[in-house]
């Protein structure tokens, strides 16, 4: 058992690199929850800093926005700037300044509030044989062959089993290939029983070796109208 972060951070790797694979462009994770900032701020340190909450909240939504800074032209071309100034961690919002003092002491939000990476407040949906879980799931285009896709899928399952954490695993489940395997397989098998039998009874009517050519253009008559 691992925590939900670890899981996340694992399933974002695993759809990373299958994607890098230019036979695998489909992949979409689920059961997975959006990542949220939390900042809670106690009663005691607004009173301490003459502060209220919706000066907190005003100096986070001022201090975590792009904002654009002009455009800079030249012979060629115009190019629009901009300043980054978005936060997405605890340890970017911790570093926040909200209170600025004359004499250039800086109050900075982590020193006022407690910061954590979390989760957003939803029921967790990714569960697998009782154990929380992250699917990530491998889809093909019309253009993709399903075999490959399951093949290239289960060799990478396989090599990353050594390099899991420990109380992680990795599994291939709802395999839709073995379907249609299973398909293709029933399919020649079939193939080759009608061509025995129209074998055998053409041998029966015709010479053997005639009765052979008419039993073999069948399978090539259908080979040329795929």
């Amino acid at each position: 058992d691992v925590s939900e972060q670890t899981l996340k951070q694992w399933a974002q790797k695993v759809r990373d690199d299958l994607i890098s694979d230019p036979d695998l462009s489909q992949i979409a994770l689920s059961g997975v929850r959006d990542y949220e900032i939390s900042i809670e701020v106690p009663e005691e340190a607004l009173q301490r800093w003459g502060l209220s909450f919706e000066d907190v909240m005003a100096a986070v939504a001022l201090g975590s926005v792009d904002l654009p800074a002009g455009t800079l032209r030249t012979a060629d071309e115009e190019i629009t700037l901009r300043t980054l100034g978005r936060r997405y961690t605890a340890a970017d919002f911790e570093s926040l300044v909200v209170i600025s003092a004359p004499d250039g002491t800086l109050i900075r939000l982590g020193q006022i509030a407690q910061v954590r990476d979390t989760f957003e407040e939803t029921v967790r949906r990714g569960w697998f044989n009782g154990q929380p879980a992250v699917t990530v799931g491998v889809y093909k285009t019309p253009t993709q062959d399903t075999s490959t896709i399951a093949r290239k899928v289960r060799d990478y399952v396989r090599r990353q089993q050594a390099d899991l954490p420990e109380g992680l695993t990795m599994s291939v489940w709802a395999d839709s290939s073995r379907d249609v395997d299973g398909r293709i397989q029933m399919l020649l098998g079939n193939g080759l029983v009608g061509i025995a039998l129209v074998l055998l009874a053409l041998s029966l009517f015709l010479d053997l070796r005639l009765s052979l050519w008419v039993a073999v253009g069948i399978p090539v008559s259908f080979a040329g109208a795929l």
